[in-house]
């Protein structure tokens, strides 16, 4: 498949560093139909040719993924599973304790644990049991399920896809910022990577923006949308944090608290339902 050597863009492509003798970074196409980076740090970002988009952090075991249609987003990370489809978004956490699920949807946020026999729904009203069903998230990595099935709805053939993915890649864009932020523009896909790994990749559709961000040190990342905004860390402030519109998650291995506007609940560290 092509290849592309980023370390020496042409004048046209690039802003002139004196720091250019860094080790090459490659992309090619791979043989399921998307553009593969292989950028510093271990940090890997494919573009299928519908701009879907999975970002894997190799070093901390987190990967990213936004589907084509940009209507759901995953997380897999050693602190937890995200998984957003539509309008609904689902957590899963594991702790020494419980298994622990989580579903925001339009009439509020509801919760349970592997350990608990009842689910609870947090809306606008308060706190009350309800009945409800929830993903297993472990069941697969869904960052890599939800990019591979955006692949193969990326063109009408593997064969259509790895041509687009091809032009794609001739056409990739790189360069170097004055204080030696690398970046790469390819099928409206921007990528930025710092000299310490921190890699961020935005993709804009109409007025609409969104971001995947991770990095190979502390094992940070985020994703962000107008409807989603997700972050997740490890070592001394390692949590999952959940936000869209009024409705609220935060998991740190201990603690699991939801909020809906006003009304919030959860299990503290001992398992236990607690409402707030």
């Amino acid at each position: 498949m092509p290849r592309n050597d980023f370390s020496s863009p042409p004048p046209s492509q690039a802003q002139a560093s004196p720091n250019t003798s860094s080790s090459a970074i490659k992309a090619v196409v791979e043989k399921n139909g998307y553009v593969s980076f292989m950028l510093g740090q271990e940090i890997l970002v494919d573009i299928a040719p519908n701009q879907a988009i999975r970002m894997t952090n190799k070093k901390q075991g987190v990967t990213l993924a936004l589907s084509g249609c940009g209507t759901q987003m995953s997380l897999v990370h050693p602190q937890g599973r995200v998984l957003q489809y539509n309008s609904r978004i689902e957590m899963q956490g594991e702790d020494v304790i419980s298994v622990k699920n989580a579903k925001m949807w339009p009439k509020g946020v509801s919760f349970t644990a592997n350990n608990c026999a009842l689910v609870y729904l947090v809306d606008k009203a308060g706190v009350r049991s309800t009945s409800d069903t929830f993903f297993d998230l472990t069941s697969n990595n869904t960052s890599d399920s939800m990019f591979l099935m955006s692949c193969s709805l990326s063109a009408t053939n593997l064969a259509q896809a790895i041509y687009q993915s091809i032009e794609n890649l001739r056409e990739a864009e790189f360069w170097r910022t004055a204080d030696g932020l690398n970046c790469w523009g390819i099928n409206g896909v921007l990528i930025r990577q710092t000299s310490d790994g921190l890699t961020t990749v935005e993709r804009q559709h109409g007025a609409e923006k969104f971001v995947l961000k991770t990095s190979p040190n502390n094992g940070k990342a985020r994703l962000e949308s107008s409807f989603l905004y997700v972050t997740a860390s490890l070592g001394e402030e390692a949590h999952i944090f959940i936000k869209s519109e009024d409705r609220r998650l935060h998991y740190n291995g201990n603690s699991f608290q939801i909020r809906n506007g006003g009304h919030a609940a959860g299990f503290n560290e001992s398992g236990s339902l607690r409402i707030w």
